[in-house]
């Protein structure tokens, strides 16, 4: 069960869950609800969550009312990317990714703010510009998100502070324009979804595995255990920085080993174990 960032009809998106039966529930209209307010409902969701776990979400399905649940056919999965949420990539993580690319083994990690229209949802498409589309690769990246924001946070507090998991696909224009860095940056680069896994449902996320395929074939594997990182200094290091928020999602990133490129027409799908699978099309621009 996870937590969905959903447009139920013609209304901006509110927290959701999908049942059993492939319907959605609108959280924001059930008895657990703590409040209607649509610009803030999603945050509220998240701390929840973060407080109490799968609990709340199969409290809010179980007791939902007849008008708090719709068919599938009406309801839009979008990015689980809180309205005053931010997306934190972080590179540098993997000792593997580094070696492939004979760099050293910095003492912290990368880390960048990803634009807004870098972000897209499960099953929206990314847009691959011509001038990059030979050289445009993906990546499978495991997500914490912040459900307790907080800044200068404790190691021994990190986990009270994560909400689930999610995944991100961070996808790379490896040419010379944009150039370093701006090739992480470029308008739907960045999947991100489909919902949030609580972080109870995920025994131990330093040991998961992590694949990317195109059009079903297998173009890299990997594993979580490969991060040179804990959760704990990620989150440390980063509140040291700024203070985080609820709803932020920190992209922790990935293991390395991509095998080809994406093509313009196929579907990617990167999965992760227990949390999810995030499918994208590639195409080009209209």
């Amino acid at each position: 069960m996870k937590l969905l960032r959903c447009v139920f009809g013609d209304g901006p998106p509110r927290p959701g869950v999908r049942r059993d039966d492939g319907s959605f529930v609108d959280l924001t209209a059930t008895a657990v609800a703590e409040t209607d307010d649509q610009s803030s409902g999603f945050t509220r969701a998240l701390e929840r969550l973060g407080r109490e776990g799968t609990d709340y979400l199969v409290a809010a399905v179980s007791d939902a009312p007849e008008a708090a649940i719709h068919p599938s056919s009406a309801v839009t999965v979008v990015a689980p990317l809180a309205s005053s949420g931010r997306l934190i990539a972080l590179g540098d993580v993997y000792t593997d990714h580094l070696r492939e690319g004979g760099h050293s083994l910095p003492s912290v990690p990368a880390q960048w703010l990803v634009p807004k229209t870098a972000i897209v949802g499960p099953d929206e498409p990314i847009v691959v510009p011509e001038r990059v589309r030979e050289a445009v690769t993906p990546a499978v990246e495991l997500c914490l998100v912040i459900g307790r924001g907080g800044r200068d946070i404790d190691e021994a507090d990190v986990m009270d502070h994560v909400a689930g998991y999610t995944v991100s696909n961070d996808v790379t224009a490896k040419t010379d324009w944009p150039g370093p860095m701006a090739y992480k940056l470029l308008d739907t680069f960045s999947p991100c979804g489909p919902g949030i896994t609580p972080a109870d449902q995920v025994d131990d996320p330093t040991s998961l595995e992590m694949t990317l395929k195109q059009d079903g074939e297998r173009i890299c594997s990997g594993s979580s255990a490969g991060m040179r990182f804990s959760f704990p200094f990620i989150v440390r290091f980063l509140s040291s920085i700024l203070e985080l928020r609820p709803g932020d999602v920190i992209s922790v990133g990935d293991p390395g080993g991509v095998q080809e490129g994406l093509t313009v027409g196929s579907t990617i799908s990167a999965s992760i174990e227990s949390v999810g699978q995030l499918d994208n099309p590639v195409t080009s621009p209209d």
